[in-house]
């Protein structure tokens, strides 16, 4: 899975957008009005946030995050990050070579989707 592919699996299972026939369609609390409707192929947005690769989107997603889990924690280590995320489920951890990308798969997880990124 590609970062972009995996940015658009988060935007569904962790930031509320949805399928509307062809089209991923984000929830209404986000601005819109600049849109003109202009998608990729995939029918993605062009404006989706990058959530696993710029750290301000990724930052989005912790917000998110907030709302269902106890305790979340970004922790560097020497060539990559851990997130550590405690939940009435328990506690987990999710490694990646950047933070975005270790909060991506943490959010993921969090819903009960593991990935594979290449």
């Amino acid at each position: 899975m590609n970062n972009r592919d995996l940015d658009r699996l988060v935007a569904e299972k962790v930031m509320g957008w949805r399928w509307s026939g062809r089209y991923l369609i984000p929830p209404a609390d986000i601005e819109t009005s600049f849109w003109d409707g202009s998608c990729n192929r995939d029918g993605v947005p062009r404006f989706l946030p990058h959530y696993s690769t710029d750290i301000s989107a990724a930052w989005e997603v912790v917000e998110k995050l907030r709302e269902e889990i106890a305790f979340l924690d970004i922790l560097p280590a020497a060539d990559h990050y851990i997130v550590k995320i405690q939940s009435a489920h328990g506690t987990d951890y999710v490694t990646a070579e950047t933070a975005p990308l270790a909060i991506c798969k943490a959010a993921l997880k969090v819903k009960g989707v593991d990935v594979d990124v290449s």
